[in-house]
């Protein structure tokens, strides 16, 4: 952690396979938040997304992680196409 000239908070975190950097007075909140999420929706170690990945279905799946999916469906959808979650083969080929 470093600190900015007015003593604000300057982190950063490694998380969903980049650095995510944050700033400021909610600087904190927001990689506690990063963290959260990245438990739900990471490819990189296991979580509800990987099992999602694995068995093709979840049992009582996060509201986060539903609300994730059904936005990149929406995004799949009006894009016919050209912007798609479904890329999991492509990204372990």
């Amino acid at each position: 952690m470093t600190t900015t000239s007015d003593q604000l908070p300057n982190l950063s975190l490694q998380a969903l396979g980049t650095t995510v950097r944050a700033q400021g007075a909610g600087a904190f909140a927001a990689l506690r938040e990063v963290r959260r999420l990245e438990a739900l929706l990471t490819r990189f170690r296991p979580s509800p997304l990987t099992e999602l990945n694995a068995r093709g279905e979840l049992r009582d799946p996060p509201a986060d992680l539903r609300l994730a999916l059904t936005h990149a469906l929406d995004i799949a959808w009006r894009t016919q196409g050209l912007i798609t979650p479904a890329v999991l083969g492509a990204l372990e080929a």
